[in-house]
């Protein structure tokens, strides 16, 4: 009992002594001066409230030696742990240095590191910078951090309406099916429910709104669900699907099967917590996700609490052999102020106080490797270098630069922004509230949409090319996504509202397909493969799950469908003509076992040009393409 009193005063007075050096300090967010010849680091200089666990990371603008490890000099020194050892790791790519700290520094402390390491064209890096590590509470002295968004969501009532095979399995009604562009759409279902737990289901829908396959999870839900591969660039295409579960605050990879875990992620410090809001996984097995970073902050001055919680989000790059390469953190570029609509002041009589102030939702990648942020609660585009985490500029929000061209009304409290092939950005405005021009009321702006802008960056300009509402107008204070399919076509993700999903024709915004989850159930975001992209140019086509496809023309009047099946179970073969439309239904869906089939494909009536046969089953799909010659 004495030591552990001893543990608590020595925890109170590491409190005290953090307060002093860390609240004191509010600082307004921008670029700290870089060090000449560092590309980007973590901490940054005189940060505070980082983790007592985490790594140093020094980049250069140029290539270490490659004696680099035998020769680095590195000291760290807490202010009250002292000296400490280091280690250090040096990435492929030969430019980056990562220090780790063989015991954890003390909470409260600052930290002070001085380092020199040798370059390969001569010459030393070197530098000494501090920062302060997170503030020590006592256990239940600050509130646990609250993701605002889902919080929000109401718990249903009435639970999920059963299906014979599985009363779990939330119901569908296609409102729209009119040529939709062939494909595989993924969507999960965001379980909630009252008495009982409830299975969140991730499933795979084809074009028509049919499910084709699915795997349920028990308790807890699953956010981000999507492939890992760009629709624009099939080259990218691996067969992997990633999904994030809340019962484990992890990513997990898994095949098209949906069954077979292949790897997990999550963010790099044990302090920290992995965002399920969106991950990107690379063909060369490096990645980019969202985090969490939770501090503790003095909100008095705006009618909070002197030990609030408060959230910010993290984006970390990883190399292929899972170095951490990036760390870009949200505290250390925004005030808590630039929050639109969050409130900073505590409610009555309450004791904890919990505030999301960034709510990050969207990581995007452009050609050169800078990162497109969305972040719901700044209402903010924020494009930032993805080499040295500088901003490169603020579209929407406090800090926007651009002037609207063509729009009346700021996006707000956004989700899924993405760059297109040709530059522009997508993205789904939930329309939560005012933003920017100071409306005396949020209801004249609560009409989500999906959005398409055209930016100028050196005009800074941003002009509205398309947007789509549906009709009647709707609005979802949560969720939603917009893709834009390879044809032109855009399936919109509606988020937690009444209506799941709808896609449409960009230049006629004529819906081709609806799809709503009765009972009010929804998802947070909605993404299609569709079958055309993902052809092969060639008469054959295999399938990690061990189907086969193949077509093998007897004459311009009939050909053979050679297909083969690794399990028992349903077949589907349909084909498609280059406009994604079907025109042959070859099988429909009976069930065959395992092994080699043929099917007999009549080409009469079929004009000269490139189709595609589908193959699709329990299992997996697989797509070939063929020619009609006449």
């Amino acid at each position: 009992m004495t030591k552990l009193l001893r543990n608590l005063a020595l925890i109170c007075v590491l409190s005290v002594f953090a307060h002093s050096i860390v609240h004191s300090q509010q600082m307004p967010p921008g670029e700290r001066p870089q060090q000449t010849g560092v590309l980007h680091q973590y901490p940054l200089p005189g940060a505070v409230e980082e983790s007592p666990t985490l790594d140093i990371g020094i980049r250069s603008t140029q290539r270490f030696s490659s004696d680099v490890l035998s020769k680095v000099q590195a000291d760290a020194t807490g202010s009250h742990s002292g000296v400490h050892a280091m280690t250090a790791e040096l990435t492929e790519s030969g430019d980056m240095l990562i220090f780790h700290p063989v015991k954890p520094f003390d909470y409260g402390e600052r930290v002070t590191f001085t380092y020199s390491a040798p370059l390969a064209k001569g010459g030393n890096l070197q530098n000494t910078f501090s920062y302060a590590t997170k503030i020590p509470l006592l256990p239940g002295e600050r509130a646990p951090f609250i993701d605002e968004e889902l919080a929000s969501i109401p718990t249903k009532q009435s639970g999920i309406q059963p299906l014979d095979a599985d009363p779990t399995l939330p119901k569908t009604f296609i409102a729209v099916d009119d040529h939709a562009t062939p494909g595989e759409i993924y969507f999960a279902n965001y379980a909630q429910g009252t008495g009982k737990p409830l299975f969140c289901h991730m499933m795979v829908f084809d074009e028509h709104g049919t499910l084709i396959r699915e795997n349920p999870l028990l308790g807890g839900h699953v956010l981000d669900f999507h492939t890992q591969w760009d629709v624009n660039k099939p080259s990218a295409a691996n067969n992997s699907v990633t999904y994030w579960n809340a019962t484990t605050g992890k990513y997990y990879l898994v095949d098209t099967t949906l069954l077979n875990v292949r790897d997990s992620f999550q963010v790099a410090d044990s302090k920290d917590s992995t965002d399920g809001h969106d991950m990107h996984l690379f063909p060369d097995g490096s990645y980019a996700i969202l985090g969490v970073d939770t501090v503790t902050m003095d909100l008095t001055q705006y009618g909070g609490l002197a030990n609030a919680t408060v959230g910010g989000s993290l984006i970390e790059v990883f190399d292929p052999t899972r170095k951490l390469i990036l760390r870009w953190r949200g505290l250390d570029h925004f005030l808590i102020t630039d929050a639109v609509k969050v409130p900073l002041r505590a409610q009555p009589g309450v004791k904890k106080q919990s505030v999301d102030f960034q709510h990050a939702n969207s990581i995007d990648f452009d050609a050169v490797g800078d990162i497109i942020l969305s972040s719901r609660h700044l209402c903010e585009i924020t494009k930032i270098n993805g080499k040295s985490g500088n901003t490169v500029w603020h579209f929407g929000g406090k800090h926007n630069q651009f002037q609207l061209i063509g729009d009346s009304i700021w996006f707000s409290y956004q989700h899924d922004a993405r760059w297109l092939p040709n530059g522009n950005l997508t993205l789904y405005d939930n329309s939560n509230v005012d933003s920017v021009s100071g409306r005396p009321s949020d209801d004249t702006v609560r009409q989500s949409r999906a959005v398409e802008y055209r930016l100028d960056t050196n005009a800074k300009t941003a002009t509205l090319v398309w947007q789509f509402h549906h009709t009647p107008e709707t609005y979802a204070f949560a969720m939603g996504s917009v893709q834009r399919l390879p044809n032109g076509n855009t399936l919109i993700g509606w988020g937690y509202d009444s209506i799941t999903m709808t896609e449409v024709q960009v230049n006629t915004n004529k819906p081709v397909f609806e799809m709503t989850l009765t009972d009010h159930d929804f998802g947070y975001r909605a993404t299609k493969v569709p079958y055309i992209t993902a052809g092969v140019a060639a008469s054959q086509a295999m399938h990690s799950s061990g189907l086969s496809l193949a077509i093998d023309p007897s004459s311009n009047a009939n050909a053979t469908i050679r297909y083969s099946l690794g399990n028992t179970g349903s077949v589907a073969i349909r084909i498609y003509d280059a406009l994604g439309r079907e025109v042959r239904l070859v099988r429909a869906g009976e069930e065959e076992t395992s092994g080699d089939h043929t099917a007999s494909l009549d080409l009469t009536e079929l004009s000269a040009g490139t189709y595609y046969c589908v193959l699709r089953t329990p299992q997996g799909s697989v797509t070939t393409a063929f020619s009609q010659v006449r």
